[in-house]
C-alpha cells in the first residue's frame, strides 16, 4: 500500500499527556465547574465511569481532554530503506516539564519537515494527537503555522496520514482499532510492554517517570512506522 519512496517521506509521531495539575483540587473554580459538566457526560455515556467522583475521573480521564491536560512529550521518527530492503530508523523527542517549550519545539519540527514535503503519520492522530497539540499550543499562547490551519484545508491538502483510518479501508462508521491490536494483527512487536496510556498521568505526577514516558512514546512511534512498513510489504524495524 505504501511504496519505499512514500515511506521515506513520512514523519511518524505520537504525543503523551498528563492532567494539567497533579490533583483536581488545583483547578480554578471555573474549571472545576466545567470539569463537573464534562464528568456528567462521561458518567452518562460510559458505564465504567459510573460511581466515580469528579476528582477520581480527573485522575482517570483528565489527560484525554485537551482543555484539562498537559503535553509531556512528542516523539518523531523517520525510516530509511536501503537497496537490500533493510530498514533503519531515527527517533527524536521533544519533552520536558515546561509544556510551552515542548510545544514550541514540536511546532518547529512540523514546520521543518512540512517545508520539505513530508507527510506526518500516526495512529488515531485525527482523534487525539493533532487536536491536543494544536489546542494546547493555542492555550499556551503559541501561533499555529498556516499549514496547520486545518479548518481551511481541503481533504487532499491535509499533511497527515492516520493509520486508524487506513486500517478501516473506507468502512462507513468503522470501529476504531487500537495501535496494539493493529500491531498484533500484523505481527508487529507491541509498544505496550511496560506502560499504556492510562498509566501516563500517574507515572508523571506520582512517580516522576518522565524518562519512562518518553521511552513509551518513542515505542509507539516505532510501532506506527512498523505497521506502515507491513502495509507496504516491507521489512520492519528490528527492536
Amino acid at each position: 500500500m505504501f511504496t519505499k519512496n512514500e515511506i521515506t517521506k513520512m514523519i511518524f509521531f505520537d504525543v503523551e499527556t498528563a492532567t494539567t495539575f497533579k490533583d483536581h483540587s488545583e483547578l480554578s473554580d471555573r474549571m472545576k465547574k466545567l470539569w463537573s459538566k464534562r464528568c456528567d457526560w462521561l458518567r452518562s455515556n460510559y458505564e465504567d465511569n459510573e460511581g466515580k467522583t469528579d476528582s477520581e475521573l480527573y485522575s482517570y480521564k483528565g489527560a484525554l481532554h485537551p482543555e484539562f491536560n498537559k503535553v509531556l512529550c512528542v516523539s518523531f521518527g523517520r525510516v530509511e530503506i536501503d537497496s537490500m530492503g533493510e530498514v533503519a530508523s531515527n527517533v527524536h523527542t521533544c519533552s520536558g516539564h515546561d509544556e510551552k517549550t515542548v510545544l514550541s519545539d514540536t511546532l518547529k519540527v512540523f514546520e521543518k519537515f512540512n517545508a520539505s514535503g513530508f507527510k506526518f503519520v500516526g495512529h488515531n492522530i485525527k482523534g487525539f494527537d493533532i487536536p491536543v497539540i494544536l489546542k494546547r499550543a493555542i492555550i499556551n499562547g503559541l501561533s499555529i503555522p498556516s499549514f496547520l490551519h486545518l479548518h481551511n484545508l481541503k481533504p487532499w491538502e491535509m499533511p497527515f496520514v492516520d493509520t486508524s483510518d487506513v486500517w478501516n479501508f473506507g468502512a462507513w462508521g468503522g470501529t476504531k482499532v487500537s495501535l496494539d491490536l493493529m500491531s498484533a494483527s500484523l505481527d508487529v512487536p507491541t509498544p505496550k510492554d511496560n506502560m499504556d496510556g492510562s498509566m501516563v498521568s500517574d507515572a508523571y505526577w506520582l512517580e516522576d517517570k518522565l524518562d519512562d514516558i518518553v521511552t513509551y512514546c518513542e515505542k509507539d512511534v516505532v510501532a506506527t512506522a512498523n505497521v506502515v512498513l507491513r502495509l507496504g510489504n516491507h521489512n520492519i524495524i528490528k527492536i
